[in-house]
């Protein structure tokens, strides 16, 4: 697999390089010493290049030639009140991240089915005091990506956002150093800390290699629902909610679910924006409004005023909070999967739950459509 690595001296870019080493590697950064430290390291070849000056970035960019994996981990940190941050702060902030990622996609060249993967930030992590240039500049960054993907992929090539929490690298040196519970780039972080669940494709740098690389060349199946009937959840995010049937339990220890979400939903938007929700589970007999839920948008209405929904505050989420008729509810810690297609998927590590029996009755189960059953016969298996 042939792999350009951008920012490849940051504590990031070295992780993914030793992360990917066995594979053809081309590095790029603007420190050439250290660069060429690392490739012998690892067996790449050293490009140092100011990625800001587009002769300079095209001239890269050619020479690594056509690629399969692409990893823009290029980036600088600044921290300034408002009041007190220059115009040549904002805007080389504006560049290391926006300028940077738009010139190595107007000059790449790719192979098909190949996959560029850009690094993000969580709402929460960056939309602080001391740090608008640098939330704009993630924000900026994560909405260009966003409406490249669709150019792209007309072209057979996939763009993802990998969105991370803190990780200590040097681009705190600036600050003072990294938070306390900041991700080692080598591993994940120290107990306690706010991060996404280790193993995961956010948790360490060999499973965000693994997730953004391209998929092989093998032909794709038209979508068949044959594996309806699926279980009917109610994913509450914030105080907003929506009936969900596209999820599943993927380990109990650690616990965790995953689950996908179209990429037009507004709920979407709150997992990106809150990194929380709460899957909860109803009785067959409050149907109707669980099934209503899914046609009224967040976006234009309150759902639990406009329903008549009673809600109370989650046990261990900030923001969220869950119907008081739940009989069953998980709440999870959520982390975005990078992937492409039509839904996003999040891994959601569970941080409580709480459930009566009852909750194996009559559940409501989805048939596809707008059909809906529950159970009618009970039989146990006995060996």
């Amino acid at each position: 697999m042939r792999v350009l690595i951008l920012g490849a001296t940051g504590g990031l870019g070295r992780a993914l390089a030793r992360a990917l080493k066995g594979h053809e590697l081309f590095l790029s950064g603007r420190r050439a010493e250290a660069l060429r430290a690392l490739g012998e390291e690892v067996g790449g070849k050293p490009l140092p290049a100011d990625l800001t000056d587009e002769l300079e970035a095209k001239a890269l960019l050619e020479e690594a030639g056509p690629l399969d994996l692409l990893l823009h981990a290029v980036g600088v940190g600044a921290r300034a009140p408002v009041r007190e941050t220059s115009r040549d702060l904002l805007e080389e902030t504006l560049q290391a991240h926006l300028l940077t990622a738009h010139l190595a996609l107007k000059h790449a060249r790719f192979r098909p089915g190949a996959r560029a993967a850009f690094f993000g930030a969580y709402p929460a992590y960056v939309r602080v005091p001391g740090f608008a240039a640098y939330a704009a500049a993630k924000g900026a960054l994560e909405a260009y990506v966003e409406a490249a993907r669709k150019e792209f992929r007309r072209e057979g090539v996939h763009l993802v956002v990998v969105r991370l929490p803190a990780v200590a690298t040097g681009l705190w040196d600036p600050l003072g150093g990294p938070p306390r519970h900041a991700l080692s780039p080598g591993r994940g972080g120290g107990q306690g800390a706010p991060r996404p669940p280790a193993g995961t494709p956010a948790g360490t740098p060999g499973g965000l290699a693994m997730a953004a690389q391209a998929p092989k060349d093998q032909p794709q199946a038209a979508y068949r629902a044959f594996f309806y009937p699926m279980r009917l959840a109610l994913l509450a995010v914030g105080r907003n909610f929506m009936p969900l049937a596209w999820w599943t339990p993927v380990s109990k220890t650690p616990f965790r679910f995953l689950f996908a979400m179209d990429r037009q939903n507004h709920t979407l938007s709150l997992l990106r924006e809150l990194g929380e929700a709460a899957l909860c589970f109803l009785p067959w007999e409050e149907r109707a409004w669980v099934v209503r839920a899914g046609y009224l948008s967040g976006r234009k209405a309150d759902k639990a005023q406009r329903l008549g929904v009673a809600l109370r505050p989650a046990r261990r989420l900030s923001h969220t909070q869950v119907p008081e008729k739940a009989l069953a509810v998980y709440e999870l810690s959520v982390t975005e999967w990078p992937t492409d297609g039509d839904h996003a998927l999040f891994l959601g590590a569970v941080v409580h739950a709480e459930g009566l029996r009852e909750a194996k009755e009559r559940p409501i189960l989805f048939l596809g459509f707008r059909d809906y059953a529950t159970l009618g016969e009970r039989w146990r298996f006995r060996p």
